[in-house]
């Protein structure tokens, strides 16, 4: 005896959704009041947590003068303490433990693709240090001349400032060392920004902020500011810069704002991380009537 199936519209309806089981929402979830950025406070030895409305709030404490910040792929936060030549790892809970307990004069620290961190220190008079994921520290590169700041670009080419300030230095991967740009303004903190992520931005003591294109073509992005140190790209494509007490808000066309206060003596920013996609699958089981007729 054959069977038909018969649907209802309801039942049409709900297994046309299922078949679309592909149907996936990615919704990523980052409340106002959830941080999109981290600032160390050199003069009290913390690290603050900015708000997207610009709030200000103690993410860690009981640190010592912390220069550097890097966060790695599981969102925990690294802090070089310069005043006494640690690594302190800090969970997204703010929990603080020891993750290198011994490095000379830790500055800037990036993180490669593969998860290794690299730190600018004053050993040997100048030295880029790599520290693996499980805090393993080795010499990367020595012979420099204090490289107090890093940035890395998406080839885990590394670029460094000499004692200087005037000239950044490139490293490629096997180590070989080399001149990016010279005769540039006395300078602080560099990041990888702009289109397809190949600009290189660096904060200068003149209170601006350069851009400069592959090719060695070096722009003026923004200017009328003070007391430059650190610079990073938000997940908004703004760019955000320290100002000894404040934070600078810098949008893609270099207008520049005032996002975030009372900082106290902030010297390196880094912003936080999409925070991880929430998928729905939508599957309309429920509604699934069908109808027999013999």
């Amino acid at each position: 005896m054959n069977r038909k199936i018969i649907m209802t519209p309801v039942a049409y309806f709900s297994m046309l959704i299922t078949a679309l089981a592909v149907l996936v929402l990615v919704m990523p979830l980052r409340a106002m009041a959830d941080p999109i950025l981290y600032v160390t406070n050199f003069n009290i030895s913390t690290v603050s947590a900015i708000s997207q409305d610009g709030t200000v709030s103690t993410f860690a404490s009981g640190l010592n003068n912390p220069e550097g910040l890097a966060i790695d792929g599981s969102h925990n936060l690294y802090a070089a303490n310069w005043g006494n030549d640690t690594i302190s790892k800090i969970a997204p809970d703010g929990t603080v433990s020891t993750f290198v307990p011994s490095i000379d004069n830790p500055h800037q620290m990036v993180f490669d693709s593969n998860g290794n961190l690299f730190v600018g220190t004053d050993q040997n008079g100048g030295t880029i240090s790599e520290i693996t994921p499980n805090g393993s520290v080795s010499t990367f590169v020595t012979g420099l001349v204090y490289p107090q700041y890093l940035a890395i670009d998406s080839s885990n080419n590394l670029y460094f400032s000499n004692a200087s300030q005037t000239t950044i230095g490139e490293i490629t991967p096997g180590a070989s060392v080399s001149t990016f740009a010279s005769g540039l303004p006395v300078h602080s903190g560099m990041t990888f920004g702009g289109p397809n992520d190949n600009d290189l931005f660096v904060a200068c003591d003149n209170g601006s902020i350069i851009e400069i294109a592959p090719g060695d073509n070096v722009s003026t992005f923004a200017t009328g500011m003070s007391n430059l140190s650190g610079i990073a790209f938000g997940v908004d494509g703004d760019l955000y810069a320290t100002g000894g007490s404040i934070i600078y808000q810098i949008t893609p066309n270099g207008t520049v704002g005032t996002f975030a206060s009372g900082i106290n003596g902030g010297i390196s920013i880094i912003a936080v991380p999409e925070p991880t996609s929430v998928s729905l699958l939508l599957i309309a089981s429920a509604g699934m009537m069908i109808r027999r007729r013999q």
